[in-house]
């Protein structure tokens, strides 16, 4: 049987020896290479694009490519033809061939940097989130914007989106690196249209009544729920389990139970009054570093204008004038 092995072993590697045309054989382990040492891709430049195998990074990266620049660059990069075989193919020549491959080669490393910026974005996200835990803020006030979201949402709209949450971390945690990294700054009016449009009805109608009127961080992070609860409607059919409600009620009924109160004693005395306590100092700050910016407490029965008042002390009625109409 060894021999055996062995005799058809060595017939099998003869024919793909004979097989191989224009290429020397190498007296090294049977490994052939090409002529022009030139040809094969640059080793710097096949880690990088090893490193988007198998990814949506590289599906982006091909769409920046078209016609022959596509062809090459899947040839020369992805199936590691080397520029002889690939102008053979294109029946061009090799310079040709290679002037393209320069342009690639920017374009590649152009995505590079801008990959790399992005892990830095995400990671500084991730460090904001775990700051947010702690202090229950952020340093840009991106944790101010997303209570704002809140606010224009409403209790209706937010129970929408996070029954298709696992919990209300993860809604949180979405929300806040969306408006830290915010992809939305590259994006022109014509994908935001685009997109909106997409909706299904009753988020666009929601969209016309709620937030066609707010800033864009605001119209943007609408979209951008909008589509993920779409999406998890696809994959899931029926909205995920929330392990977190149960936990919490039974942890609140546990401490009632301790300091001798009930459930809703302990929420609206103890627990609620804390949270409110921890609130008002992020927007006294707020309003320290934005002078101009006044929050006006939803709750208080008072009218706005007598807290805007008590803010900022009784003075002159302010009136809009633009100068443009001033001869008009």
């Amino acid at each position: 049987m060894v021999k055996m092995d062995r005799k058809f072993y060595n017939l099998e590697r003869r024919e793909k020896d004979h097989n191989v045309r224009h290429l020397k054989p190498s007296p090294h382990r049977h490994v052939f290479r090409p002529k022009i040492p030139e040809d094969l891709p640059d080793r710097k430049m096949d880690e990088s694009l090893r490193s988007y195998e198998g990814s949506t990074d590289l599906k982006r990266l091909l769409s920046q490519f078209e016609g022959v620049e596509k062809t090459i660059f899947r040839m020369y990069y992805l199936e590691r033809k080397n520029q002889e075989i690939t102008a053979k193919f294109l029946g061009n020549t090799q310079s040709y061939v290679s002037k393209h491959l320069q342009k690639i080669k920017k374009v590649i490393e152009l995505s590079n940097l801008r990959q790399e910026d992005q892990s830095k974005r995400e990671a500084y996200a991730e460090q904001q989130w775990e700051k947010f835990l702690e202090q229950y803020r952020t340093d840009d006030d991106e944790d101010i914007l997303f209570d704002m979201f809140r606010c224009i949402c409403g209790p209706d709209l937010q129970e929408v989106f996070l029954e298709w949450f696992y919990s209300y971390r993860e809604y949180s945690k979405f929300c806040l690196q969306y408006l830290i990294l915010r992809p939305f700054e590259h994006c022109t009016d014509d994908e935001f249209d685009r997109r909106l449009s997409a909706l299904v009805e009753w988020q666009q109608l929601t969209f016309c009544l709620q937030f066609a009127e707010h800033i864009d961080e605001m119209q943007w992070l609408y979209i951008a729920l909008c589509e993920k609860m779409n999406t998890r409607q696809k994959e899931l059919k029926t909205p995920p389990s929330h392990p977190d409600e149960k936990k919490i009620q039974r942890e609140a009924e546990k401490t009632a139970r301790r300091l001798g109160l009930t459930v809703e004693e302990y929420i609206e005395g103890r627990f609620l009054p804390k949270i409110y306590e921890r609130l008002e100092k992020r927007y006294t700050d707020f309003r320290r570093k934005y002078k101009n910016v006044v929050v006006v407490d939803e709750n208080d029965p008072r009218p706005i204008q007598e807290q805007i008042k008590e803010i900022f002390g009784d003075g002159p009625e302010p009136k809009f004038r633009n100068p443009e109409f001033d001869k008009k």
